[in-house]
């Protein structure tokens, strides 16, 4: 061994350290993004009438605190609130069509233009979102 080895073997270790740090610092983030949702069931799609489509997430367990509020519209042709389309918790279902009545559990029945909050957060990429609403904010609903 010559004098250099310690150091340099001290100095591997050191990277090795930080890589591991790192790669723990980066799951962590993504599990942070993703608000401690455990979701398990496929998310469906409703008629609403008129063209209406209304997207329900599968059964989900635990959420984030974001709070969506506002009048419930149609967005590009799906169900929301304002001008942001709304993933709806598992259990929500359409029980008007003429006007668009919707059922949410921990909400209850609330028609187009209605009033309505539900806790949340913003989603990317959900994947039953219909092309046409695709391109509009997102925001999943939290389990009532």
């Amino acid at each position: 061994m010559t004098a250099g080895e310690p150091d340099r073997a001290a100095r591997r270790r050191t990277r090795v350290r930080r890589r591991l740090l790192l790669a723990l610092t980066v799951v962590l983030a993504v599990a942070a993004a993703y608000g401690g949702w455990r979701v398990t069931g496929a998310p469906r799609t409703l008629d609403g009438g008129d063209g209406t489509t209304v997207v329900v997430g599968g059964r989900a367990s635990g959420g984030s605190d974001a709070l969506a509020s506002g009048s419930l519209t149609v967005v590009d042709g799906c169900l929301g609130i304002g001008r942001t389309v709304v993933v709806w918790p598992h259990g929500t279902d359409v029980v008007g069509t003429d006007p668009l009545v919707v059922d949410v559990p921990g909400v209850g029945e609330r028609s187009l233009g209605d009033d309505v909050a539900v806790g949340g957060g913003q989603v990317h990429g959900y994947r039953a979102v219909p092309e046409e609403c695709a391109g509009r904010p997102l925001f999943r609903a939290a389990p009532g």
